[in-house]
Formats: C-alpha cells, sequence, structure tokens
C-alpha cells in the first residue's frame, strides 16, 4: 500500500477526510488521489508500444528558420484611438 507524504484532504461520501504524512491510502482514495502527494509514485506501467530503432537523425527533416510574415510591430506607447460610438443625449 502507499502513504501520503504530506496533509491531504480527500472527499468521501460527502463528507471530507483528512489524512497526514504516513498514513496508508485506502482503496477508496487511490483513484481519487494524484501522485504529488503519496511518499513514493505508483508503479507507471510501460507501454506495450514497440518503437523501431532508426539510425536516421530526425532534426535532419525539421527546417532551419521558419518563415514568418513581415509586419510593423504595434505601438503601445501612443494615445488611445477615439471609438466611433456616439454619446447619448
Amino acid at each position: 500500500m502507499s502513504e501520503f507524504a504530506v496533509h491531504t484532504i480527500v472527499h468521501h461520501v460527502g463528507a471530507p477526510v483528512s489524512f497526514a504524512p504516513g498514513d496508508e491510502v485506502p482503496e477508496w482514495a487511490d483513484a481519487l488521489i494524484g501522485d504529488h502527494v503519496l511518499a513514493e509514485p505508483r508503479d507507471l506501467q510501460e507501454p506495450d508500444i514497440e518503437v523501431p530503432a532508426d539510425d536516421t537523425d530526425e532534426a535532419a527533416d525539421v527546417p532551419e528558420e521558419i518563415d514568418t510574415p513581415e509586419s510593423e510591430p504595434v505601438d503601445f506607447t501612443g494615445a488611445k484611438p477615439r471609438g466611433t460610438r456616439q454619446r447619448r443625449g
């Protein structure tokens, strides 16, 4: 069983239940908490995906520079443009 590493409050059947560092994690709370509150992270299962060993350099497929449209920068230091709203009379 896992243990809590920090003070944690978990909601169970509409009521909060508090745990202190060193308390064991009950089964009902296991699915409700994250690894960040555990003393030791849960065992992560390795995915059954086979990655082929490829000796090619993937960085060669990425272009050196990204073309971006050139535009003049916006001047935010100037006066605010006046709106076209009409005042109520």
